[in-house]
């Protein structure tokens, strides 16, 4: 029986994990440049399994809009497909872009900045969450709405729980409804 080496297992896994992310937003995610672990710090391989950014982050979420989120310490920035740091590390928190903006976290309050750095608008959410659908989740109060990428809210903060858009359709829930 063939054994394989550590270092091939988890790029095989990690490619494996990212099938599902991969087909929930297969035409807004990078193709070519995959998320890996070895020994606790991420990298990317690409489809071949063969490492193209080094294990040098402490997490990373996948390419979208030719960016990646990459933690390093305790703060989170974004690199190129070259592995460039193009916005430094600042951001308690960060998520992928989609729509030409990200939703980032500093201190108390969630807003969205563009690829260049540059905030879309105000930061002013107590949580928010990725364009799906030209529409982003936001809480405000307490409640959840959906905001367009003018930072407008479409459907008001009303929602004790909201998920992501598709199609033009999100699941929500008031109260135990």
């Amino acid at each position: 029986m063939p054994t394989i080496s550590r270092r091939v297992f988890l790029r095989t896994g990690a490619a494996t994990g990212l099938a599902f992310q991969l087909r929930l937003h297969a035409e807004k995610i990078d193709s070519g440049l995959f998320p890996v672990n070895e020994c606790g710090h991420w990298g990317f391989i690409d489809r071949n399994g063969v490492l193209r950014l080094s294990p040098r982050y402490d997490a990373v979420l996948a390419f979208a809009s030719g960016l990646a989120a990459v933690k390093v310490g305790n703060k989170w920035g974004y690199i190129n497909r070259r592995g460039t740091m193009v916005l430094a590390p600042q951001f308690d928190e960060a998520r992928n872009f989609f729509s030409g903006m990200s939703p980032v976290r500093m201190g108390k309050h969630w807003g969205y900045i563009r690829p260049d750095g540059t905030y879309a608008f105000p930061m002013r959410f107590e949580l928010a969450r990725s364009f799906q659908d030209d529409l982003a989740r936001v809480v405000v109060g307490g409640k959840w709405g959906f905001i367009d990428p003018s930072g407008n809210f479409v459907i008001k903060p009303l929602y004790d729980a909201a998920a992501g858009c598709s199609e033009g359709l999100a699941p929500v829930k008031m109260g135990s409804n």
